[in-house]
């Protein structure tokens, strides 16, 4: 590996030109987003995702780029066949050689802990960390003996502090970046650098991951997005220094630096692109502005979701942590 750069031109430094790319969970807002701009960037894409449809066009989206080099496998991230599967069909598609893997698939309930049911646990478990160890121990191999390569799991803001009712997703999104810090130093040897990114609040272009499609009766959800946005983004807005939403572009863009020889020198550290909510006040004791707004949003919210017909709510009951 030669020590320095022949240009330091950010198209060269930043390009994905030649490089072979594993990404999970590509049929999500942010995974979408990531092959959309890696493969504008030159990168040759291996995405999976359980939910063919919109695998399947995001793989599409991709081949309308020049160029583009794609293909899309469906998988199960929780069933350990399915996950060597995508191992193997990686292997055989790029003949051997993974440049990067992007781990971004993964799921969340967001539950108290006295209310979340037994096989939450290993679901999310499974899913959100087990997959990631599968695809390390499968690909590392062909990273190391093709010199190297950049590994990267998607984390959370929730790794880092308690948001309230995640108890297993955040303790998943720690485990990941406690893995990073391990996996880094075990590989650095081979010049496999591993990395995570944490994003905070990300704006949805569509929204079916919002709260109401998994609590609300599918005939109000229309109702309840229509009464419950502008505030749920107002009080997000109030969590962060930065006066805008986060996109999954913003996501993406933090993975094509961390897989580009730009982060040649980058292992072992966690990229928050959060819009700095990791560091706003929790709670208003600072007597700031932001913090009085933050807490008059969250207020406001509650009084809209707790006025919501009861029978609106899924088995006709309110969560309590609502």
């Amino acid at each position: 590996m030669k020590d320095a750069f022949d240009s330091l031109s950010c198209a060269d430094v930043f390009s994905l030109r030649g490089k072979r790319v594993v990404l999970t969970g590509a049929a999500g807002e942010i995974g979408s987003a990531i092959a959309g701009v890696f493969a504008q960037n030159g990168a040759s894409l291996y995405l999976t995702d359980i939910r063919e449809p919109q695998l399947l066009e995001a793989r599409d989206a991709c081949l309308k780029i020049d160029g583009a080099n794609v293909r899309a496998h469906v998988a199960d991230q929780s069933s350990t066949d399915d996950m060597k599967a995508v191992v193997d069909g990686a292997l055989a598609f790029f003949d051997g050689r993974v440049d990067s893997v992007i781990h971004c698939g993964g799921i969340t309930w967001s539950r108290p802990l006295l209310e979340d049911p037994d096989v939450s646990f290993d679901a999310q478990f499974q899913t959100n960390v087990r997959s990631f160890w599968h695809l390390m121990r499968g690909l590392v191999p062909a990273m190391r003996q093709h010199g190297g390569g950049s590994v990267i799991a998607i984390s959370s803001v929730h790794g880092h502090r308690a948001e309230g009712a995640c108890t297993l997703y955040s303790a998943c999104k720690a485990a990941l970046m406690a893995m990073v810090v391990e996996l880094s130093g075990e590989f650095g040897a081979d010049n496999i650098r591993v990395n995570s990114v944490s994003p905070g609040w990300i704006l949805s272009p569509v929204p079916k991951r919002h709260w109401s499609n998994f609590f609300i009766k599918p005939e109000h959800r229309a109702d309840v997005m229509a009464r419950v946005l502008d505030v749920e983004n107002e009080h997000i807005l109030q969590t962060q220094t930065l006066p805008r939403l986060g996109r999954p572009e913003d996501v993406a863009l933090a993975c094509l630096y961390l897989t580009s020889d730009a982060a040649r020198f980058i292992t072992g550290t966690d990229l928050l692109v959060d819009g700095g909510k990791l560091h706003m006040q929790p709670d208003s004791r600072s007597g700031h502005e932001q913090a009085r707004k933050r807490l008059a949003a969250r207020e406001t919210l509650r009084g809209i979701v707790r006025a919501l017909p009861q029978d609106w709510w899924i088995n006709e009951r309110r969560p309590v942590w609502f």
